[in-house]
């Protein structure tokens, strides 16, 4: 096919003409080293993309304003603001602390059991105000109920077992087996298989971590060696805690109009890497609703088409 009797001849030619261009300003280098720059670039390239989806991005800006805090003028201005800082936020902790004292050391003799209760009696009227008035979420669990049934049920399992240690199951078997019980009807619960386990924590971000270095452990296995979470802004802070605790990159995507998770930006922040996606439902942040089952048939999509076409 003749292209000069074609529309793609303009292309062609203009194509041709790069061509010549770049051999004629390349003319004095040989083979190896037109070899060597090309590779030198794809690493810097590479390079530069892994540190814009790094957690902390390198910033110019932020070097240049460290930089202008260090000066004398700027370090004076800088300490006052900081001070003021401090005083609004101390003041803020203690503003139900009417007394302001505090222990600092122990005392020269143990103190009676009534002394003890009676202080921390005194402490509990420093807060649940604002439980009381319906302006807390999350932050407590359980409820009163008003014959006493769960308060007490608590107050006997407690004296029953506070002195159990779960890490020696062979000294305290009863407890062993209420932790598999748990476990198994939380696994029942998602309809986990026979096999499926877990493990009992001591909060949630001691969960999140333990099921980040599930995933990184895994990563390493396969041979990542510098795993990649994908996290929204409307994530638990404890996924970018067990980012830096683990040595993992979290790369941060956008959200969508109603602060869910953004299924097209997930998609474009897939890598070779990528080792987990954080989906929430809800969110801890905004208490809105990832479209999960989206999230995994994206992801499951993009992991078939990398190993099988």
């Amino acid at each position: 096919m003749d292209l000069d009797q074609t529309p793609w001849r303009v292309v062609a030619h203009l194509v041709d003409e790069i061509r010549l261009n770049v051999n004629r300003r390349l003319d004095h280098l040989e083979q190896w080293q037109i070899v060597m720059y090309t590779l030198a670039l794809l690493l810097f390239v590479q390079w530069v993309r892994k540190v814009l989806k790094f957690e902390e991005v390198v910033s110019f800006r932020r070097a240049w304003y460290e930089m202008l805090n260090n000066l004398p003028m700027y370090r004076k201005k800088l300490d006052e603001g900081q001070e003021l800082t401090y005083k609004e936020f101390e003041d803020r902790i203690h503003r139900a602390d009417r007394l302001k004292e505090f222990y600092k050391y122990l005392p020269d003799r143990g103190l009676p059991a009534d002394d003890i209760i009676r202080e921390a009696t005194s402490y509990k009227t420093m807060g649940g105000i604002l439980f009381e008035r319906g302006h807390l979420c999350g932050s407590m669990f359980g409820i009163e109920d008003e014959d006493g049934n769960y308060q007490r049920l608590l107050k006997q399992i407690f004296e029953l077992y506070s002195f159990t240690n779960v890490a020696f199951p062979e000294v305290f078997p009863s407890a062993r087996k209420m932790e598999a019980e748990c476990i198994r009807i939380l696994c029942s619960l998602f309809h986990g298989l026979d096999k499926s386990c877990g493990v009992l924590t001591t909060s949630g971000s001691e969960s999140i971590i333990l099921a980040c270095l599930a995933y990184r452990n895994s990563a390493y296995k396969k041979g990542i060696r510098k795993p990649e979470m994908i996290v929204c802004p409307n994530a638990h802070i404890a996924f970018f805690k067990a980012a830096k605790l683990l040595g993992m990159r979290a790369v941060r995507v956008r959200t969508g109009s109603k602060c869910e998770a953004n299924v097209g930006s997930i998609k474009r922040a897939i890598g070779h890497e990528t080792c987990m996606i954080v989906a929430s439902a809800p969110s801890y942040v905004n208490g809105v609703m990832d479209n999960i089952e989206e999230i995994a048939q994206a992801f499951l999509y993009l992991i078939l088409r990398k190993y099988f076409f």
